[in-house]
């Protein structure tokens, strides 16, 4: 890109120059036509200057042109390559301010893409993993008191040997019923689970 640049600022330099000599040559021409017609008295001084002189005049022309092109054309060049200069520096510094730019710009979308992450995992539904749950589930197993084998929630086909009294038969029907109804108030059980009937019968035979 820098070399099609000077490539353009030479054409540009050479285009100027060449309308530089073309219009001193123009300036030459109206100033000879402008000049006073030479006197009969100098006629065989201007047959000298015919012969001689209109060609030198010629040629200190096209030499006065060439210079004006060449000071011209330099001029210009020097002025397009300063011009490149100056427009360079400041597109190295446009540049580098983008450049800046666009690092900053980086780092607000990376702060934008974290935020936007952490609001995604917040709405999102919280899943628990088969192995957590049954990690949860030992726990609680864990704290749950022991029931004990004993217990009404697995009555027998007797109720009466719920009561689980050592020595029982050798009470009678009376002292049976007082066991009975002692061991229900003492334990909350449901007094239902007692039937009358199995109080009436007494203890089982041993």
């Amino acid at each position: 890109m820098e070399r099609a640049l000077k490539l353009t600022a030479v054409a540009q330099a050479q285009r100027v120059a060449e309308e530089a000599r073309e219009a001193h040559k123009a300036e030459l021409k109206n100033r000879k036509r402008k000049m006073p017609e030479e006197s009969e008295s100098d006629t065989q001084n201007a047959h000298a200057l015919d012969k001689y002189g209109r060609r030198l005049h010629l040629n200190r022309q096209s030499a006065s042109a060439a210079r004006v092109r060449r000071e011209v054309y330099i001029t210009a060049l020097e002025g397009s390559l300063n011009a490149m200069e100056t427009q360079n520096h400041t597109l190295e510094k446009t540049v580098e301010a983008l450049r800046r730019e666009k690092q900053e710009l980086n780092r607000e979308l990376e702060v934008l893409r974290l935020h936007m992450h952490y609001q995604q995992q917040q709405q999102q539904p919280q899943t628990v993993t088969k192995s957590e749950q049954v990690a949860a589930l030992a726990a609680e197993e864990d704290r749950a008191p022991a029931v004990d084998a004993g217990s009404s929630s697995a009555a027998p086909e007797n109720n009466s040997e719920a009561c689980g009294f050592d020595g029982w038969v050798d009470l009678d029907k009376d002292e049976f019923a007082a066991m009975v109804a002692a061991y229900v108030d003492t334990n909350d059980l449901d007094p239902s689970l007692f039937l009358d009937r199995d109080l009436e019968d007494g203890p089982p035979a041993a």
